[in-house]
């Protein structure tokens, strides 16, 4: 349905026509529709709160008292009160005990009632205004105060639990948890026009600005302290990796006037460039960015931020076997070496857990030198067995893989050799797609 059809006709102002009230409403009414409909087309995003803020002693004991508030509602009406001035929205908190009996959340919901052309603005069932005077006014030209008039204010109103009915126009302000006898503001971001720093959501990507700025500097370190190429090659692509997407978000946070939706897009492209971190990973579809629960959506990209970064853990640096057709190999060095090797195996599309579990429990594993006489014996090599992590290490599998212990066995393994892991039964469809080995961190400096 065309969205202008409803645009209201512009009045034919004329010399001598008898002005009517009617004239000035349609007016005003035109104006408003046409800055909703710009803004709705112009900027994906164009409702919110720009500035709240609660009467926190009332609270806890079961009041909620919005004392200031600045917003633009879903149909572009912009609304601000301010208790100072007589204004506050109040909501009891009592009268939702069966609620709070079924959950410990509230959602709050800030609603005002929908224009409708066939009923009054003021003395309807559902008034969208309130009739107030206009207080102390100045007449602009000559300076004295003019007589007092009759002024329009949004008839704002709280709903909570369900969400408002179709007559009215609304969005989720702020969501109330109940402890015991006591209330407290709930974990929620309300649809907003900007992110501060100070704000929940602002915290979260300052944090995470942080914890990459951190990896990427511990790195570097790493690449001074170490002149090995494989070590170092390997940091300075985690090194590009992280801060390729990183100042230009860092900049779009550090404002503290930036949309969320440009915020989030930001991090979604920071999220992008960092899923390299982790070998032949591809980045979720994450859900829709939803505007009125901008915290949720937040979350899912940073959950996955600190997923791809914990491939970054310090414990250990990650050395990736080459693949040979069904040999994976890679040269070992002697300071690598500790009575146990630690590998990461992961399956292609086409293996269950199990079949991962039987390639390893059947390949071969020995440095190059041994494996002619591992295979005339018809041995497996080194010994080995599976494990769920290492807290040595700080390390847990990433997805799909699975981690195995070597034994430095000198029957089977030179620190000086190339190490080769295989199984001579497998097919192209039952083999990993990766082998990983990881080093660590204090290893290196040896």
């Amino acid at each position: 349905m065309s969205v202008l059809r409803q645009l209201k006709k512009a009045v034919q102002w004329h010399d001598g026509m008898l002005l009517r009230p009617e004239h000035f409403q349609q007016a005003d009414r035109r104006t408003e529709q046409l800055r909703h409909f710009q803004l709705s087309k112009v900027l994906s995003y164009y409702w919110g709160v720009s500035h709240l803020k609660i009467d926190d002693v009332l609270l806890p004991s079961g009041t909620l008292r919005i004392l200031e508030l600045d917003a633009i509602m879903p149909d572009g009406m912009v609304v601000g009160m301010n208790a100072e001035d007589g204004d506050h929205l109040e909501l009891e908190l009592s009268d939702y005990a069966d609620h709070f009996k079924k959950t410990k959340s509230l959602l709050i919901y800030l609603a005002v009632p929908e224009h409708r052309s066939d009923a009054a603005s003021v003395t309807s069932e559902f008034p969208r205004y309130e009739s107030v005077e206009s207080g102390f006014v100045i007449n602009q030209n000559t300076g004295e105060e003019a007589p007092r008039f009759a002024c329009l204010k949004p008839h704002l109103k709280l709903f909570a639990g369900d969400e408002p009915s179709g007559r009215f126009v609304f969005f989720p302000l702020i969501k109330i948890d109940q402890e015991k006898a006591n209330y407290d503001v709930a974990d929620f971001t309300p649809p907003a026009l900007h992110v501060p720093l100070i704000s929940k959501l602002g915290s979260l990507c300052t944090n995470t600005v942080k914890n990459i700025r951190t990896k990427a500097s511990f790195l570097s370190e790493q690449i001074r302290n170490d002149k090995r190429s494989i070590m170092a090659q390997e940091s300075q692509l985690h090194i590009k990796t992280m801060v390729a997407g990183l100042v230009s978000f860092e900049a779009l946070v550090q404002t503290g006037k930036t949309h969320p939706f440009d915020l989030y897009i930001g991090l979604s492209n920071l999220a992008g460039h960092l899923s390299a971190l982790r070998p032949n990973e591809i980045p979720p579809a994450f859900e829709p960015y939803d505007h009125d629960d901008a915290l949720s959506s937040f979350r899912e990209v940073l959950d996955y931020i600190a997923y791809c970064l914990n491939a970054l853990q310090e414990g250990f640096t990650i050395v990736p076997f080459a693949k040979d057709d069904r040999v994976f190999k890679v040269d070992l060095e002697r300071s690598w070496m500790a009575d146990k090797l630690i590998i990461g195996v992961k399956g292609s599309v086409h293996m269950q857990e199990k079949d991962l579990i039987e390639w390893i429990t059947s390949s071969v594993v020995a440095t190059k030198d041994f494996v002619e006489g591992v295979r005339d014996k018809r041995i497996l090599g080194a010994p080995r067995s599976l494990i769920s992590g290492s807290k040595e290490l700080r390390l847990m599998p990433s997805r799909d893989m699975i981690l195995l212990e070597v034994v430095y066995d000198h029957s089977f393994i030179n620190p000086d050799e190339e190490f080769q892991i295989f199984n001579v039964a497998d097919t192209a469809l039952k083999r990993p797609t990766e082998v990983v080995l990881y080093v660590p961190r204090q290893t290196e400096k040896q």
